[in-house]
């Protein structure tokens, strides 16, 4: 059973979230060839995806990795918005804020996603077509390796790691996360995870930030 206080935190920063997706769609839409919308807009996704699967939300998880996908194969194109891409993005964040409604009364199960996910998918496969005629994608930064480590006997270490993983991921993209977060729900987890970083944040700020999320002995970057 989920403590109520998690599930009034997960709620408020979905919202939040949601909302900030909705905004970087609508400033996308006005300017087509736009990154930083672009970015913004997987950030949120990207951390709303993280969030739903550390609260053990399936269905929610699913259309947000989907989501993500998605945006990821834009970013890694630089095609510029169409009108379909913008319908499908505002699409995918209605079945979102759907899911987070669903999810916070233990109704995950009941999340309609199906001709959302297909379309989701399509639309990823077209983007990784190597004949659409997009440019070719710049390499990106090698990123940093990211270990953190709670202190031992930690009360409830799953949701003391969400929050500083939340923290870390706005700052930037977290990826290859070890030990993955299906994996955190187990009596093993003590609550010390490692993983890829990469953003423009200096090391000492993510040290800074990290340290103070509360119950964490020790962040190396």
């Amino acid at each position: 059973m989920r403590p109520e206080k998690y599930l009034a935190l997960f709620t408020t920063e979905s919202r939040e979230h949601l909302q900030q997706c909705n905004d970087q769609l609508l400033a996308w839409e006005r300017e087509p060839t736009a990154q930083e919308p672009l970015r913004g807009l997987f950030r949120s996704v990207h951390t709303l995806k993280g969030m739903a699967a550390t609260m053990g939300f399936e269905r929610l998880t699913a259309v947000a990795h989907a989501f993500e996908q998605l945006l990821a194969s834009l970013r890694e194109t630089g095609r510029p918005a169409s009108p379909q891409l913008i319908d499908l993005g505002f699409r995918a964040v209605d079945v979102l804020e759907q899911g987070v409604g669903l999810a916070v009364t233990g109704e995950d199960a009941r999340l309609e996603a199906g001709p959302l996910l297909s379309d989701l998918a399509r639309g990823t496969g077209e983007l990784s077509a190597p004949d659409w005629g997009g440019p070719s994608p710049a390499p990106g930064p090698a990123g940093r390796t990211v270990r953190v480590r709670l202190r031992d006997g930690v009360n409830m270490p799953m949701a003391r790691a969400a929050v500083v993983l939340r923290r870390l991921q706005e700052l930037g993209e977290v990826e290859d996360l070890t030990p993955p977060l299906e994996e955190w729900t187990g009596e093993g987890f003590a609550g010390s995870f490692s993983c890829r970083f990469q953003g423009t944040a200096t090391s000492d700020e993510i040290h800074r930030v990290l340290s103070a999320a509360g119950e964490v002995t020790e962040v190396r970057v």
